[in-house]
């Protein structure tokens, strides 16, 4: 009996070495393209933008100010980086281009909310940081810082919140770029804006740290890279040439007619003023007047000499206080319109309003409301009895303005540096004193309000908000149920019934 020979090796040793070296030879070589490619792709590469319709990633504006960079910015985003935040997700999205574009960018995230040592840190290194602080991005370059808040990066549409149609009031645009490039411009440009306090008339004093004083207002202005310092009119002194912000904080004495002529020609030269209309005193059964009633009379304002009152409950902070007040009504304006979700608290507040028969003509003024009462508003008129009670010749009642923003355009023949006069008055003064700066909105307003008023980097303006766009699905629970079926059971169940058919298949 013979044995069948074996049949030979499909491949020989040789074969098989070869075989082997070849793939290992493959291996290694596309191990190679693959770092080269990731080597060339990390230092030359281009961007592009497949969103249809979209704007482009960073205007040239911006692309020009990140080009001339030659030293690092650094920028801490101190936020809450949950996932479903919309907010944060924008804003690193839009640092990541600036990054994109500089190296000298260099930013650094610390989670508000789960990072408390990281907020500790971020607090020692910029005093002005406060605990309660949260939701910002520092700028800082060279020793010199600049904040950004979370409630200057949105715009809000409130028209049907101010319409009743609806309590949501949606995020119609992301103000970053706009708000960031401003930022980095301000901080490489070798101006620093100047604010004058003007003091002499029992006006807060923004070195006072008690309850009363305006440190915490002055604090906000270093944070933003302004410089500040006290004014007293003395002789024939004005203001000074170099003042970017004038402040008048609750004048309690009567001004000096050669004192309002200063103001009023500080404003007729493309000045920049916030005025806080002071708590009122009574002498003699009446409310003293500064004075300043009649400059702001000739630019259109009439500030009330009375008392506002919410007669709405849900604005009344506490019982007998009727003078103190949440303002929860605000207009379009710029400097208003991210506070559409909160309010500010007002203690004693005046009204302030647009005088009916101001300038008028294509010169006038441009006057408009930023803060109202609900419909319940009144005014108190009455003081003979030393508590504010209704005058019925004097007083009314409805949605009454306590803030107006005040705007004439640029100056003909004037070369200031502002070229247009802008004006916030307020009918209250106590609510950015260090008590109250930090309840509900005062402190986003004032921040608002004197990001307006200077409006230092004009240029970036042309760039404006970047419109966020938002598709709502409506489906019923019958369409919702029907969806989940399909992604729980639909798909995963044609998956497995591809697998069972190829593997029957096989098997015959």
């Amino acid at each position: 009996m013979t044995s069948e020979p074996s049949s030979p090796p499909s491949f020989s040793t040789g074969r098989r070495f070869g075989a082997g070296f070849n793939v290992f030879v493959s291996a290694v070589a596309a191990l190679a393209v693959l770092v080269m490619v990731n080597y060339l792709s990390a230092r030359h590469y281009h961007r592009f933008q497949w969103a249809n319709g979209a704007q482009p990633p960073l205007s040239p504006l911006t692309l020009r100010l990140l080009h001339s960079l030659t030293n690092d910015v650094k920028v801490v985003v101190f936020f809450d980086t949950d996932p479903e935040s919309s907010l944060y997700q924008l804003v690193a999205g839009s640092l990541s281009e600036y990054q994109s574009a500089s190296p000298h960018i260099v930013v650094e995230t610390i989670d508000s909310q789960t990072d408390p040592t990281g907020a500790k840190r971020l607090q020692a290194r910029y005093p002005l940081i406060g605990q309660k602080d949260k939701d910002l991005i520092v700028f800082e370059w060279n020793g010199r810082v600049k904040v950004v808040r979370a409630s200057e990066l949105s715009d809000y549409d409130t028209s049907k919140l101010i319409s009743g149609q609806s309590k949501e009031v949606p995020r119609t645009a992301f103000r970053g770029e706009m708000l960031f490039s401003s930022a980095l411009a301000g901080l490489l440009d070798p101006n620093v804006p100047k604010a004058y306090f003007l003091q002499g008339h029992a006006e807060h004093d923004p070195d006072n740290t008690e309850q009363s004083g305006y440190s915490e207002f002055a604090a906000l202005l270093k944070e933003k890279n302004i410089v500040f310092e006290k004014l007293i009119f003395s002789g024939a002194q004005g203001v000074p040439a170099d003042c970017g912000l004038l402040v008048i904080a609750a004048p309690e004495k009567p001004f000096s007619p050669a004192e309002l002529q200063r103001v009023d020609e500080y404003l007729e030269q493309g000045g920049r003023l916030l005025l806080l209309a002071g708590y009122v005193t009574y002498s003699t059964g009446h409310i003293t007047r500064s004075g300043l009633e009649r400059v702001l009379a000739k630019w259109g304002v009439a500030l009330g000499n009375n008392v506002v009152v919410d007669l709405n409950k849900q604005n009344q902070v506490a019982a007998g206080k009727e003078d103190l007040i949440e303002v929860r009504e605000f207009s379009a304006h710029p400097i208003v319109s991210p506070l559409a979700r909160t309010s500010i608290l007002l203690a004693g507040a005046r009204s302030v309003a647009k005088l009916g028969a101001g300038r008028s003509g294509p010169d006038a003024a441009k006057v408009e409301a930023l803060a109202l009462t609900s419909s319940q508003g009144a005014t108190r008129s009455e003081f003979s009895t030393g508590v504010p009670r209704a005058d019925s010749a004097l007083d009314y009642e409805g949605a009454i303005p306590v803030a107006v923003a005040v705007e004439k355009g640029k100056v003909q023949g004037v070369t200031a540096e502002h070229g247009a006069t802008r004006m916030v008055v307020v009918g209250d003064a106590e609510f950015l004193s260090n008590y109250l700066i930090d309840q509900e909105g005062n402190r986003d307003f004032a921040s608002l309000a004197v990001n307006w008023l200077l409006d230092r980097s004009p240029q970036f303006a042309e760039i404006g908000p970047r419109a966020i766009k938002e598709f709502t699905l409506v489906v019923s629970v019958g369409q919702m149920r029907l969806l989940q079926g399909i992604l729980l059971v639909g798909f995963p169940g044609a998956v497995m019934a591809c697998g069972l058919i190829v593997w029957l298949r096989r098997r015959h």
